[in-house]
């Protein structure tokens, strides 16, 4: 009865100390609008400490964002005044780049790491700015 109760110990006490999950979860919300993904975690912490005081209203601009799509990356983009935001996701590696591009400034935030291929419709929408 104690090695029941000493094992079961163990696996309780493993459980509560698994590597955090990763940003694979999100892959599930591919086809759909993002807004239900903005308070999910870890995207909300990792987004957050990316983007800092730009947050809030990155995340308002993204409100009209169309469905997530998932290509090499997951990615939305909305239309916002004068220009784009969009969020790229590799769900492999846990890495997020955001931007905003309006005429009057471009605002990049990436996790540190190798930079991302934005995919051909998202580059074609911000040549369109130039």
């Amino acid at each position: 009865m104690t090695m029941k109760r000493l094992a079961i110990a163990l696996l309780v006490l493993a459980a509560c100390h698994t590597k955090p999950k990763g940003l694979g979860y999100l892959e599930q919300y591919a086809g759909q609008a993002p807004g239900a993904i903005w308070g999910t975690e870890p995207l909300h912490s990792q987004l957050k400490d990316l983007l800092g005081d730009r947050y809030d209203p990155f995340v308002k601009d993204m409100a009209g964002a169309g469905a997530l799509t998932k290509d090499k990356y997951l990615y939305t983009y909305a239309t916002i005044d004068s220009g784009y935001a969009y969020i790229l996701i590799d769900t492999h590696t846990d890495k997020i780049a955001a931007a905003i591009y309006t005429k009057a400034a471009i605002e990049n935030f990436q996790s540190p790491g190798e930079a991302f291929d934005v995919p051909a419709v998202l580059k074609s929408q911000l040549d369109s700015l130039k």
